[in-house]
């Protein structure tokens, strides 16, 4: 084929909007998969909470995860809190931040 859709670097030429633009038009019924298999690594920790997870490497220098670690005590609950949050639990999610009314999210455990 070879057309210009096949280079790596090509741009389109048109300058687009904020995403906020567009929702309207393509909003619908559209399934979207999560994989939560390596979700541990994909969760930032926010600085402020970083100390808490120090520890030091056998050479004794200070480390610290900036990532949420797998087997840590609350990493468990840390993110089952992101993937309530993420769902829109109203427990956790403020009305004027929640998905619309509309939105099904149906979740499936392999």
């Amino acid at each position: 084929m070879g057309g210009t859709f096949d280079r790596d670097d090509y741009e389109a030429d048109v300058p687009l909007g904020h995403i906020s633009r567009y929702l309207d038009v393509v909003y619908d019924e559209t399934p979207t998969s999560y994989d939560l298999k390596a979700s541990f690594f994909q969760a930032a920790l926010p600085e402020n909470i970083r100390a808490s997870s120090r520890c030091r490497t056998e050479s004794g220098e200070l480390v610290e995860f900036t990532r949420l670690p797998m087997g840590f005590k609350c990493s468990p609950k840390i993110l089952n809190t992101i993937t309530r949050v993420l769902a829109g639990d109203p427990e956790l999610v403020m009305p004027q931040y929640a998905a619309p009314q509309d939105l099904h999210i149906h979740p499936r455990m392999d």
